[in-house]
């Protein structure tokens, strides 16, 4: 995995994080997550920020570059906001939401909560704008003006603070003055968009509004909109450009990087509640429901159900790309994608697959060995069709659910309801090498590891020593195992079984981690909130 030099960078306090294992550095963690509606924009010298209801993100006016902020986001003052503003005078910070109001210095790490005691203010939901004056802190209610102390957020007399009511600067936010009047009809945008009022429509029929307005103190004007795009018009031109401040959907179960250098994204409801998502009811909705990040030129494409009629189903359980194909498993068979002519198409039982619930693929000799409900299907690269088995090479496997597959040499390790099995694919021999129930396997340099819940080492006479108990999902980068149980993911060194336990406290966004996947420098955890990425191979490959 490439660092992420373009795109997504991690601010912290001082540029250090206290965790439970390591002090980190800034460029040790990375994110990619879902902003939903953005519902207020501030900036300070160097950044533009922009609150949304799923953490903060920031524009570096020097690198030109949308961030992740993790430093405003991972604590729990950024849920229901309606308001956020950087008081320039003094640097401070304010969050107004339906909890309380906190503020803080910009080199603080402690949040100060302000009470509305004695402030004739009774209610945080009666605050229609924030601001601040020379000397002033300032809320507006209806038509009424309330001063306060920037440093202690203690009221202030209007008789005392009257004089600069009249040099007030307002901050920018859904709820207040900026959420109002939003008019971008004389603007143009490159691309098939339609400009509208306060939207713009895509020729698929999308339509996002918008939902704040500033003008940052360069002449820029920045639009914040209801599904995380940024409407960016710089100075006193009249078109508009047009960012993603991340994905478009959370809840995300796989994260697959291409030999590209794209990113690939999407998410399974049956494999995070064993429920199926049917869709036929939501043909026309516009969400995407895979995303690709295309990492060297920071530039995302997203892809929507109505693209086409053969998608029936957006549980995504698996990813794999083969030259201009793009994959995915999903529960009504493989959808497949030629990213040359954009093309959608899909083969299932009708097209010869043993069961059209596919969990896994592998790709074998110009080939796809595709891992069923029903066994195991072989599909050709070559004209994408299902190659029958005449050789027999799978035999009694197809009466079987098949969970997962790996492939050493010419060796094809697979884990069914029926047990772990060795399938030679040369001669077609096929050995029991275990009859537990595993979920997922791994093998790599001939160490082969196994999941039941609990993680195994298994040799090639089928001896297994057990590793590790509470394991749900699993990945094995060298001498390392990763793995991930409730929330929580922890780190198993095989050589000298040591091992550390990373969670929330760490960096990890989310409570729900449902897979893990590293390489030799870097693990990411794939959760309920996004992805969060760890430069793992920095404080563990010394030891």
């Amino acid at each position: 995995m490439r660092v992420f030099n373009n795109f997504i960078y991690v601010i912290f306090l001082i540029n250090i994080l206290i965790s439970q294992n390591y002090n980190y550095s800034s460029e040790d963690w990375y994110f990619i997550s879902c902003p939903k509606s953005i519902v207020a924009i501030s900036e300070d010298s160097f950044n533009v920020y922009f609150a949304t209801n799923n953490g903060f993100y920031r524009y570096d006016k020097i690198l030109e570059d949308f961030q992740y902020d993790y430093n405003l986001s991972k604590d729990n003052h950024y849920h229901n906001i309606r308001h956020f503003y950087i008081d320039k005078n003094r640097g401070y910070y304010w969050i107004i939401n339906n909890q309380g109001i906190y503020f803080k210095s910009a080199v603080s790490s402690i949040w100060r909560e302000m009470s509305l005691v004695g402030s004739r203010i009774y209610s945080y939901y009666e605050i229609d704008d924030i601001g601040s004056s020379g000397e002033y802190l300032w809320f507006r209610s209806q038509d009424e003006l309330f001063a306060y102390d920037p440093y202690s957020g203690l009221p202030i007399d209007w008789q005392q603070s009257k004089s600069e009511s009249n040099m007030i600067e307002w901050g920018n936010s859904y709820n207040g003055i900026s959420g109002n009047d939003l008019d971008i009809s004389n603007y143009i945008i490159n691309g098939e968009w339609d400009v509208n009022f306060k939207s713009i429509k895509s020729k698929d029929g999308l339509i996002i509004n918008i939902t704040v307005f500033m003008e940052d103190r360069d002449g820029n004007k920045w639009y914040g909109t209801d599904q995380g795009y940024v409407l960016k018009a710089w100075r006193s031109t009249n078109d508009l450009e047009m960012y993603s401040l991340g994905l478009p959907f959370e809840d995300i179960t796989e994260a697959y990087f291409d030999k590209y250098g794209t990113w690939w994204f999407a998410g399974s409801r049956f494999k995070r509640t064993g429920l199926l998502d049917h869709n036929m009811y939501f043909k026309n909705d516009e969400t995407p429901f895979i995303s690709a990040w295309h990492e060297e030129e920071n530039t995302w494409t997203h892809y929507r159900l109505s693209e086409s009629e053969i998608i029936e189903n957006q549980d995504i359980n698996c990813i794999l790309r083969i030259n201009n194909y793009i994959y995915f498993g999903t529960m009504y068979g493989v959808l497949y994608y030629n990213l040359y002519n954009n093309e959608w198409n899909i083969l299932n039982s009708d097209d010869g697959l043993n069961d059209s619930a596919v969990w896994e693929m592998i790709e074998y000799n110009r080939s796809i060995f595709v891992a069923t409900a029903k066994g195991i299907n072989e599909i050709s690269t070559i004209n994408q069709t299902v190659i029958p088995d005449t050789d027999n090479i799978f035999g009694e496997i197809n009466k079987y659910n098949i969970y997962d597959f790996s492939i050493d040499s010419n060796q094809l390790y697979i884990v069914s309801e029926v047990g772990l099995i060795k399938l030679d694919l040369e001669n077609g021999n096929r050995v029991l090498l275990s009859k537990k129930h595993y979920k997922s396997l791994n093998i790599i340099n001939g160490l082969l590891t196994a999941s039941d819940g609990s993680l195994w080492m298994i040799n090639g006479m089928g001896d297994e020593r057990l590793i590790k108990s509470k394991v749900h999902r699993y990945n094995q980068c060298g001498a390392y195992i990763w793995s991930i149980y409730n929330g929580s993911a922890s780190l198993f060194n095989t050589s000298t079984e040591e091992s550390w336990n990373y969670n929330a406290k760490d960096g990890i966004l989310g409570n729900r981690i449902y897979d893990i996947n590293c390489d030799q420098d870097w693990v990411w955890f794939i959760s309920n909130k996004g992805v969060s990425f760890y430069n793992w191979s920095k404080y563990h490959k010394k030891n």
